[in-house]
Formats: C-alpha cells, sequence, structure tokens
C-alpha cells in the first residue's frame, strides 16, 4: 500500500519537473515578443506561479499592443505556444 502512494508521488513530482521548464519557457516566448515590440521593459521578466496555472508573462502594457493594432496582440499572445 505504501509503494503505491510513493510511486504516485514519485510520478506526479516528475511531472511537475517536467511541465514547469516547459512553461516557464512558453511565459519567456509571450515576454520576448512583447520586449521585441517596446510593450515590455525586459525580456527576462516573467511571472512564474509554483502552481503552474497563474503563470504569466510578466508587465507587459496590453494598452501600448492595443495601440499598436491587432497584429501586435496576436504576435504576443501566439509566441507561447509557437514556443
Amino acid at each position: 500500500m505504501i509503494h503505491i502512494g510513493f510511486s504516485f508521488l514519485a510520478t506526479a513530482a516528475i511531472m511537475v519537473a517536467a511541465l514547469y521548464p516547459t512553461i516557464a519557457f512558453h511565459e519567456l516566448a509571450h515576454s520576448t515578443a512583447a520586449f521585441m515590440l517596446d510593450c515590455k521593459a525586459n525580456w527576462y521578466e516573467t511571472d512564474m506561479s509554483p502552481f503552474l496555472y497563474r503563470s504569466f508573462g510578466g508587465d507587459i502594457d496590453y494598452g501600448c499592443l492595443r495601440n499598436k493594432g491587432a497584429y501586435a496582440l496576436a504576435i504576443v499572445d501566439g509566441a507561447g505556444p509557437i514556443s
């Protein structure tokens, strides 16, 4: 019984360990795209949550992106899945 519990916890830990860098690069792609459009101060600061589901590309100025047009929003939003 204890072996099954440990196996589950070990599997869950491996899954989170594999998922965390994936999400980190995903958010970094959003951040870099916004930086290249001059709508973010730097490319390397992101808001990564240890719970993963509350992670963001950092302080992206969405007002700046809206002023640049729909293409700018599409580039920043699309940059995450491309990474």
